[in-house]
């Protein structure tokens, strides 16, 4: 018997939106501009432990996985996947297909935990914001058709224009990467970065 095992990612990327000589004492990665990962169902968190996941470590767990969406879940074939890429704005492209049919109609939208470092702050220097978790961007959603839901979009168009500063080079830290369901009221996102073993 096999195991699957997801597991849910909270992976920090530095996308560097614009490149000009760094401001400061920081040395920012020469190049960081692509982010891709995989989604996989969000579940509930575990408050009331039950049981022991298999292994050496006897890890506590809840039974049964309770999803975080009762509406928009994924098929037996479904899947998902998100990449950010950057030169002088950041595209977003997201894709959800084989997504169970009660979620058509559904509207869907990117959310990420995200802190950013930027260049030309007010202090003369540089500067890191404050953490901002669960972000919405603005434009980053789509309405589920035909098991189905696609975004393409740029962080100017999704944001707003100020988040990338013509001149000034930006890091973008990358916290958990989410899709959420407009009008689901639970903390746990329908949809979280991850991947799945086997």
């Amino acid at each position: 018997m096999s195991n699957r095992i997801a597991f849910g990612c909270a992976a920090v990327l530095t996308c560097i939106v614009a490149s000009s000589p760094a401001l400061g004492q920081r040395s920012p990665a020469s190049k960081a501009n692509v982010y891709q990962s995989s989604f996989i169902e969000g579940v509930e968190a575990c408050t009331a432990t039950n049981t022991t996941l298999p292994g050496p470590q006897s890890l506590s767990g809840c039974d049964p996985v309770v999803p975080a969406d009762d509406v928009c879940k994924f098929t037996a074939k479904g899947f998902g996947k998100v990449k950010l890429k950057t030169k002088d704005d950041m595209k977003i492209l997201v894709k959800l297909k084989g997504l169970e049919p009660a979620c058509d109609g559904e509207t869907l939208c990117l959310t990420a935990d995200m802190v950013w470092t930027q260049d030309g702050c007010s202090s003369g220097g540089s500067c890191t914001s404050e953490s901002r978790e669960d972000l919405p961007l603005g434009a980053s959603c789509c309405i589920a058709t035909f098991g189905q839901c696609k975004i393409k979009t740029t962080l100017t168009t999704a944001l707003l224009p100020e988040a990338v500063v013509p001149g000034n080079r930006t890091e973008y830290t990358l916290g958990e990467v989410s899709i959420n369901r407009v009008g689901d009221f639970t903390p746990a996102p329908a949809f979280r970065a991850g991947v799945l073993v086997p």
